[in-house]
């Protein structure tokens, strides 16, 4: 059986992590570990994982000496489990949980020798669920080329970025991390997944779309509305956009045209998100007409890469 870790970040969570360890707990595979690595909780979080750690002996706790992110806590993790043996690496936020029959899935999938497995999830707001809309509606295995064409062909989604509807190659994490992660110094909040996902491909030869919903994200709408209004934290996203558009722009090509044009998509979603960003924070009439001419110049820009020939 294939192991598989599944790695949680832990950031003053202590209203949600024991739901989410649950999730954990109750999958129908067996074969799993879940590494819990605390980024310095200032709650009762880790105190929570310490119980569930003496009653189930795949919890592993990593606890970080100062406050460090979650880029830098996924890769601990990453780390962790590729020195315990794991094959196989999923993530999991620790207010969100995953359906009992994720890993299972999951295992299934990569029994092909895929790289990489991407399935489907919900939202929950309050008491309404509802699956995310997503750009592929069955089941396939695709070839890297295939893939990146069926996933231009449906709009070039900013939805490919997200760790948490994906499971990896161990092996292949690693080796990403190692050649193009490992000397990141930012400080990153934001659109680390779209650094690490996007790199991760560059080493992917097959690709398992699994059109199940495996994954429940939950919508904090408190927490989304102090965000917004945080000016500092809003200043961070806007410096983490930039240097991951930098990071894209400067990935290792490899010889597959369908894979450049992918990127430059990628790179177009991260700078209409960097724009929108601003817009939200500078109400200048002229700021704003600025602002809203640079993005429209960025929309024809992602119009012409989806319509270019392979």
């Amino acid at each position: 059986m294939l192991k598989i870790s599944i790695i949680i970040p832990l950031f003053n969570t202590e209203k949600f992590i024991a739901r989410a360890l649950e999730s954990c707990i109750k999958q129908t595979y067996s074969n799993i570990e879940i590494i819990v690595v605390d980024d310095k909780s200032e709650d009762k979080s880790i105190e929570i994982v310490k119980q569930f750690c003496q009653t189930d002996e795949r919890i592993h706790l990593i606890e970080n000496d100062s406050n460090l992110g979650p880029f830098v806590c996924r890769n601990k993790g990453a780390i962790y489990a590729n020195r315990g043996g794991g094959q196989i690496l999923m993530f999991l936020d620790s207010d969100d949980t995953l359906e009992k029959n994720a890993c299972e899935e999951v295992a299934l999938s990569f029994q092909e020798e895929i790289d990489l497995c991407i399935f489907q999830f919900k939202r929950q707001e309050g008491e309404r669920q509802y699956q995310e809309n997503s750009w592929f509606n069955r089941d396939l295995s695709l070839n890297l080329d295939e893939f990146e064409k069926l996933w231009i062909d449906n709009g070039g989604s900013n939805l490919i970025n997200s760790l948490c509807n994906k499971a990896f190659r161990t092996e292949i994490f690693i080796q990403n991390f190692e050649e193009n992660l490992k000397n990141i110094q930012e400080r990153l909040l934001m659109a680390e997944d779209a650094i690490v996902s996007v790199s991760y491909l560059s080493y992917v030869k097959k690709v398992r779309l699994l059109n199940q919903s495996l994954y429940i994200y939950y919508v904090n709408e408190n927490s989304a509305t102090q965000e917004k209004t945080n000016l500092s934290k809003i200043a961070l996203y806007l410096q983490n956009l930039l240097f991951a558009i930098n990071f894209l722009k400067h990935l290792p090509q490899i010889p597959l045209k369908s894979h450049n044009v992918f990127i430059g998509i990628a790179v177009c979603n991260l700078k209409i998100h960097y724009l929108d960003l601003q817009k939200s924070i500078n109400k200048g009439f002229f700021c704003r007409l600025g602002l809203k001419i640079k993005r429209k110049r960025v929309k024809i820009l992602k119009s012409r890469l989806l319509k270019s020939p392979f």
